[in-house]
Parts: C-alpha cells; sequence; structure tokens
C-alpha cells in the first residue's frame, strides 16, 4: 500500500489527473489522497464580513439545487460571504485553511461562519481542494488559474 502511494505521487499531474477518473469508467478502487496536500490552493476574495443571527429570517425553502438547507440557532456569528458558488466548485469538496465551517452557497457565492479572528472585506481565505472541486475549478471560465 505504501508502494503504491509513493507511485501515485511520483507520476506527473495528467497520469494523476487520470488515475482519479479510473473509478467512475471502471468501477475501480485507486488508493489516494482525499486531496491534493499543496499541490493546489483555492483562495477566494471575502466580499461581505459581518455579525449577523445564524438563523436566517423568513421562510427556508428549497435552494436552486434541489437542497432544503436547515438551520441551528446558535446566536450571532460572524458570517463571511466570498465570491465563489457552486457554478465554479463543489462547494462540499473544499475545506477552509482558517478555523470557519461552512453554511451553505448559491450559484455565486459561499457563506462561512468564521471562528476565529473578524475577516476584512478584501482579505483572501485558502481552501484546500479534493479532486470533484479541482475539476470543476478547472473547466469554470470565471477563476483565474494561476501556475507557479
Amino acid at each position: 500500500m505504501e508502494k503504491q502511494k509513493k507511485q501515485i505521487l511520483s507520476e506527473n499531474l495528467r497520469v494523476l489527473l487520470f488515475k482519479f477518473s479510473i473509478p467512475t469508467v471502471t468501477g475501480m478502487l485507486i488508493i489516494a489522497l482525499y486531496n491534493f496536500v499543496d499541490a493546489f490552493t483555492l483562495i477566494c476574495e471575502v466580499i461581505e464580513s459581518k455579525l449577523k443571527p445564524s438563523l436566517p429570517y423568513g421562510d427556508k425553502c428549497q435552494n436552486a439545487f434541489g437542497d432544503k438547507p436547515e438551520f441551528t440557532d446558535i446566536g450571532t456569528i460572524n458570517r463571511v460571504i466570498i465570491g465563489i458558488g457552486e457554478q465554479d466548485v463543489d462547494t462540499k469538496a473544499i475545506k477552509p485553511r482558517i478555523k470557519a465551517d461552512i453554511i451553505g452557497a448559491s450559484s455565486d457565492h459561499l457563506i462561512l461562519h468564521v471562528k476565529s479572528n473578524s475577516i476584512e472585506v478584501g482579505s483572501e481565505i485558502q481552501f484546500d481542494i479534493n479532486y470533484s472541486a479541482l475539476l470543476r475549478l478547472s473547466t469554470s471560465s470565471y477563476v483565474k488559474k494561476v501556475f507557479i
């Protein structure tokens, strides 16, 4: 098993991405890392940061993706909105690198409950991503890609 992990990590990105697609084609299980560690990072700009109630006002109904979000009243929270959404990334396949929980997402925005210090509008939040998120980010024309 260790040998397989080393082989996967030693191959170039094109081959690695191909191997991640094999299970969907053949049904085979390939042992791989959940995320790409530091190979890829999603960086998003904060467009709103306010103290707001954790429980939204008004009626709760189905969103555009067929889900009916559930909310827990935990009082006032530091709610942050960033300018990326389901159209650009699989929001269930990203994890903030700060102390924060993803509350929900629309097509264009992601809502976070930030538990650490206050985040300023215009600052950036970094996310770890897995293959599903990488795939959608890579094909979105609205996401700027920077290769280092």
